[in-house]
């Protein structure tokens, strides 16, 4: 890319299961360690690092093989110049969205992270505050365990999102 300046595209594709999210974020780390940010722009490559986390938390969900599937697709476009990253956004973002308009009783997997993220993170004042009700919530997430490990670090990933949006 910097000998030719031609445009560049990596294309991660595989089974389920196999690996593509970390490749995908091995690849971005790599191209953001290293680049040089634009203008002095220190905070870009930790920003473009920080979207896996909110990406992630939207798009991925338990499923009957995999606790952290992905289950949306993504294009995310770093744009260069004289060999500086100045930017990068998502282009398109496709998600599965039968996870969150579908579900029913019998359903063995989980709804998206963000909903779990939520829920455990937000105090019993804060949803209140959102007019959240037990049995609106348990709708959302039934189907979940109640696994004390799931709920730590689903705990995290809430202050792992809050973090995201605020330095973002």
């Amino acid at each position: 890319m910097c000998q030719t300046g031609g445009n560049q595209t990596i294309l991660v594709c595989g089974e389920s299961g196999a690996g593509k999210t970390e490749n995908a974020k091995y690849v971005v780390k790599h191209l953001m360690h290293t680049c040089v940010c634009a203008g002095g722009l220190g905070d870009l490559k930790s920003n473009i690092l920080k979207l896996d986390v909110l990406l992630e938390s939207f798009g991925n969900a338990r499923t009957k093989i995999n606790s952290n599937a992905s289950r949306f697709a993504k294009l995310l476009q770093i744009s260069f110049r004289d060999e500086k990253v100045i930017g990068a956004n998502v282009r398109h973002f496709l998600l599965d969205r039968n996870r969150v308009v579908d579900r029913t009783k019998n359903c063995k997997e989980g709804n998206f992270h963000i909903f779990h993220a939520f829920f455990d993170g937000l105090s019993d004042e804060e949803k209140k505050d959102f007019y959240l009700k037990r049995e609106e919530y348990d709708t959302i997430l039934h189907g979940r365990s109640a696994n004390l490990h799931d709920k730590e670090r689903y705990l995290k990933q809430y202050h792992d999102i809050e973090e995201a949006l605020d330095k973002s």
